[in-house]
C-alpha cells in the first residue's frame, strides 16, 4: 500500500516537472500496486465474507443444535413426566383395586356370615317349630292319653270298692290284673314323657360306663315274659355271649324296654319275637324281629319323628303314643350309634341297633 501511494506521488511529481515518461512509468507502477492491493482487498473481503458466512452458519448450526437439544430435553422431560404420571395412575388403580378386593372380600365374608346366620336362624326356627310341636304333642298326651289310663284305674277301683263282696274271686283277679296292666302302661308312658322332656331340655344325665348289653337285653326279655305270655308270644333269644360297650346303662334299658314292648304290642297272638346280636368292625349289633302287623310306607317314614308319627293300636287294641321309638333314636344317637328299621305291612318289623364298643364314630 505504501509503494502504491509513493508511486502515485512520484507520478504527480514527474508530471509537474514535465517528465511525462517518468510520470507514466510511475503511474503504471502505481496502477500495478493499486490493482494488486485491490485484489488483496477483494480477497480479504471475500475471505471476510466467507468467514462471516461460516461464522453465521456456525451460529445457526449452534442455535439449531441448541434448539434440538432443548427440544430433546423437553421431549425426555415430557416422557419422564408421562412415565411418572402413568406409574402414579397404575399405583392409584392398584390401590383402588386392592381396596375394592378387600371391600369385596369383606362383603363376601359379611354375606357368608349373613347366610350362615340365616341358616342358623332357619335351623333355630325349625328347632323351635319342632319343639313347639313336641310340646303340643306332650300336652296332648298328658291331657288325653294320660287321662284315659287314670280314668280306667278309677273305674276299676270304684267297681272293686262298690261291688267287692258281690264279685267272685275270678272277677276280682281279673279286675286286679286290669289294674296291674293299666298301671304298668301308665308308668311306661310317664317314664317316656319324663325322659323325653329331660332329654329335650338337656337335663338327662349321660354317664357312659362299660356295660354288658347282652345282660341288659336278657333282663329286659325276662321282665317282659309275662306280657308276652299273656298274648302267647314266644320270645326267642339267640344271645349267648357277653357284648360289652361303653354306654349309659339307664338309657340302654329304656331303649330295649321300648323296642321289646313295641314288638309285643304289634305281634299277633302265638307270634314270635327273635333277639339276635353280632360284632361288626368295632360295633356291637342287636336286632329285634317280630312277625307282627308291620308298617306301611308312611308310618315307616315317620316312625322316628315324635311330632309326626301317629301310633297305631296294638293287636289287642293296645294304645300307644309314638314316643318310645323316637326316644330310642335320641338315646342311641347320644351313644354315636345307629338305629335302622325294616318293615313290611302284614309281614313284620325288624329294628337293628349298632353301638360303638368304645364310644367310637357313628357308623355309615
Amino acid at each position: 500500500m505504501l509503494l502504491r501511494d509513493v508511486s502515485e506521488l512520484m507520478s504527480e511529481i514527474f508530471e509537474r516537472l514535465g517528465d511525462k515518461d517518468s510520470a507514466l512509468i510511475a503511474l503504471r507502477v502505481h496502477l500495478k500496486y493499486a490493482q494488486e492491493i485491490q485484489g488483496e482487498e477483494m480477497s480479504r473481503r471475500l475471505i471476510g465474507l466467507k468467514n462471516k458466512f461460516q461464522f453465521e452458519k456456525y451460529e445457526l448450526d449452534l442455535q439449531k443444535q441448541m434448539y434440538e437439544n432443548k427440544t430433546q430435553r423437553m421431549t425426555i422431560l415430557a416422557a419422564v413426566l408421562m412415565l411418572v404420571l402413568f406409574i402414579i395412575i397404575v399405583l392409584l388403580l392398584s390401590r383402588v383395586n386392592n381396596r375394592m378386593k378387600r371391600t369385596n372380600n369383606l362383603l363376601n365374608e359379611q354375606n357368608e356370615l349373613i347366610e350362615g346366620q340365616s341358616k342358623d336362624l332357619g335351623v333355630i326356627n325349625q328347632q323351635l317349630v319342632e319343639s313347639n310341636d313336641a310340646k303340643d304333642k306332650l300336652f296332648s298326651i298328658i291331657s288325653h292319653d294320660l287321662r284315659s289310663p287314670f280314668q280306667g284305674l278309677l273305674g276299676i277301683t270304684n267297681i272293686l270298692k262298690e261291688d267287692f263282696y258281690e264279685l267272685t274271686n275270678d272277677e276280682k283277679l281279673q279286675l286286679i290284673s286290669g289294674l296291674e296292666e293299666t298301671g304298668r302302661k301308665t308308668f311306661e308312658l310317664l317314664e317316656n314323657l319324663l325322659n323325653l322332656s329331660a332329654s329335650r331340655m338337656g337335663k338327662l344325665a349321660f354317664d357312659p360306663v362299660e356295660v354288658d348289653v347282652s345282660e341288659i337285653v336278657n333282663n329286659t326279655l325276662y321282665l317282659h315274659t309275662e306280657q308276652a305270655t299273656g298274648k302267647k308270644i314266644s320270645l326267642v333269644s339267640n344271645i349267648s355271649d357277653s357284648r360289652f360297650v361303653l354306654a349309659d346303662r339307664n338309657m340302654l334299658e329304656i331303649i330295649f324296654r321300648n323296642l321289646l314292648t313295641n314288638a309285643i304290642k304289634y305281634t299277633h297272638e302265638e307270634g314270635e319275637i327273635f333277639v339276635d346280636s353280632c360284632d361288626s368292625d368295632g360295633f356291637v349289633c342287636f336286632s329285634i324281629k317280630d312277625n307282627g302287623v308291620g308298617m306301611d310306607k308312611e308310618t315307616k317314614a315317620n316312625i322316628f319323628n315324635i311330632n309326626a308319627v301317629r301310633s297305631q293300636r296294638g293287636t289287642r287294641g293296645e294304645k300307644g303314643t309314638g314316643l318310645g321309638i323316637g326316644l330310642c333314636k335320641e338315646f342311641i344317637e347320644k351313644h354315636n350309634g345307629l338305629i335302622e328299621i325294616e318293615s313290611e305291612s302284614g309281614v313284620g318289623t325288624t329294628f337293628r341297633i349298632k353301638l360303638p364298643k368304645n364310644g367310637g364314630v357313628k357308623p355309615d
